[in-house]
């Protein structure tokens, strides 16, 4: 009996020699991350213990896992018979950005966050908004670890404290930064997605919903060179109220990362961003029809669009056809609107500098009902223009006129745009060219086409199907009618930055 007690302690104590379990969870942020054991994706609930064996007779002394998520950092571990047997790991990755190939390395400096909501707004998941209308949202050495990402991406970063959103006369700003950022927080969501479990077994599950209107300043064009809407999705797991608010400030400074890393119309911005300080407010090169080379450029690199060439027309009515389809409504912030048109086909824009000034969200609807976010490329104040950009390709599109200076008093033009209202967009009226202004230096079209509020942006078209203007204003008036004007559309060249192939 003595060496039948023996035998079975050699037998278990062999078997856990040779073969034993460990159990673990992992906690990760963002909770999006995807788990991989020994090259093999998980496929189970990260709020569930992963057991995980070893066997020394048949070689599995060890389990290797990575935990990864697109846009982060990836981590490995390595787990052995020595770990301890029932364990949580937390997990927090860092956030990876894209190397950035750029031409000049320009340095980008980080300005603020600002709150675009009322104090007191309910957040959801029994949260409310802790800031008031435009005040400062502390984001802490967050954004300091954001610039040494920038840096580590290929851009020359820096951060600094500031009293506006773009203070220019900031003692604190360094004379060597070419791009600020500042953003404010027009919408914020918090959901909970998951309770917390019995015996507290599995922790609370959120996601914050954040839609950030982000800002690009050029330092040296005094010109936001990019504004952006970005909405995005950050989920995370918290056990407390501090936790939670750590995490709040996470989610917003994800929604930078996620724009500069995944956002192409920005890399493509910065990558092609070449330094010029003599630009704008300075004296182009470029000659006025008046013979005047003070024409300010609002731009920091060209914009090179296809050539547009026209069908050929056997009556007005078909030319008329081909401008509806190339006008659109701009559509800022969900309420207001104007009017625009495409200048190629692979989806830029022309309107008003004023209809898009200070937008939070620009949309454009087409005339087949179809609605785009815009995102605006270039724009000047003082020539009343602005460039926007839509993602799609294949528009019908109007050329801008190569010979403006041509035109004549007396001409016939007409004018495809969206008065008064949005459903009366591709409204199409007809005249003439009644004078040639300059108006603050600025050549000018003056018209008595007829034209109303909500058609600034619209094309001014000759018979031929060429812009040789951009309405931007009309005389309004006891007894004044059909005096309105549009801005030259040759400044789409030599103020916007475009060129055709």
């Amino acid at each position: 009996m003595k060496y039948f007690f023996g035998l079975v302690g050699l037998i278990l104590m062999t078997s856990v020699a040779t073969a034993q379990t460990i159990h673990v969870k992992f906690r990760i942020t963002p909770s999006k991350g995807i788990i991989t054991i020994d090259g093999e994706a998980y496929k189970g609930s990260h709020s569930e213990y992963i057991a995980m064996g070893f066997n020394a007779r048949k070689g599995i002394d060890e389990h290797i896992v990575v935990i990864s998520s697109e846009g982060y950092t990836s981590q490995t571990l390595t787990f052995n018979r020595d770990s301890q047997r029932t364990q949580t790991v937390n997990i927090t990755l860092d956030r990876s950005i894209p190397n950035f190939n750029t031409k000049s390395n320009p340095v980008i400096e980080f300005e603020k966050v600002i709150s675009g909501l009322d104090y007191n707004t309910p957040l959801g998941a029994d949260y409310r908004w802790k800031y008031d209308m435009k005040e400062e949202i502390n984001l802490g050495d967050r954004t300091d670890k954001l610039i040494r990402d920038l840096a580590n991406a290929g851009l020359g970063a820096e951060a600094a404290e500031v009293d506006d959103l773009f203070g220019k006369s900031s003692p604190t700003k360094k004379k060597t930064t070419d791009i600020l950022v500042g953003g404010k927080v027009t919408d914020f969501k918090l959901t909970k997605t998951q309770e917390a479990g019995f015996f507290s077994y599995s922790t609370p599950e959120y996601t914050a919903t954040a839609r950030i209107n982000w800002q690009f300043y050029d330092k040296h064009s005094e010109q936001v060179i990019y504004k952006v809407t970005h909405t995005n999705e950050y989920s995370f797991t918290s056990a407390s109220s501090a936790t939670t608010l750590t995490e709040f400030f996470n989610s917003i400074t994800e929604n930078l990362y996620e724009l500069v890393s995944s956002d192409k119309e920005f890399r493509e911005i910065i990558e092609n961003y070449e330094r010029n300080v003599s630009v704008p407010n300075a004296t182009s090169s470029v000659t006025s029809e008046s013979g005047s080379t003070n024409v300010q450029k609002s731009f920091t690199t060209v914009t090179v669009i296809p050539k547009v060439v026209l069908p050929t027309f056997e009556g007005f009515e078909d030319l008329v056809q081909v401008a509806t389809k190339a006008s659109v409504t701009i559509i800022t912030d969900e309420k207001s609107h104007g009017s625009g048109f495409v200048l190629s086909k692979n989806g830029y824009i022309i309107t008003n500098h004023h209809v898009i000034d200070s937008a939070e969200s620009i949309q454009v609807k087409f005339s087949n009902g179809m609605v785009l976010d815009g995102q605006v490329r270039s724009s000047s104040k003082k020539y009343d223009l602005a460039l926007i950009k839509v993602n799609v390709d294949g528009l019908t599109s109007l050329p801008i006129s190569l010979s403006s200076n041509e035109a004549s008093i007396g001409q016939e033009v007409f004018v495809v745009g969206s008065p008064g209202d949005q459903d009366l967009g591709q409204s199409v009226t007809k005249g003439i060219i009644s004078g040639k202004r300059n108006i603050e230096e600025v050549k000018t079209f003056q018209t008595d086409t007829k034209v109303s509020p909500g058609n600034s942006g619209s094309p001014l078209i000759d018979l031929n199907g060429n812009v040789i203007g951009v309405v931007n204003m009309k005389v309004i008036g006891r007894g004044i009618e059909g005096i309105s004007f549009a801005v030259d559309s040759k400044y789409i060249f030599s103020v916007l930055g475009v060129t055709y192939e």
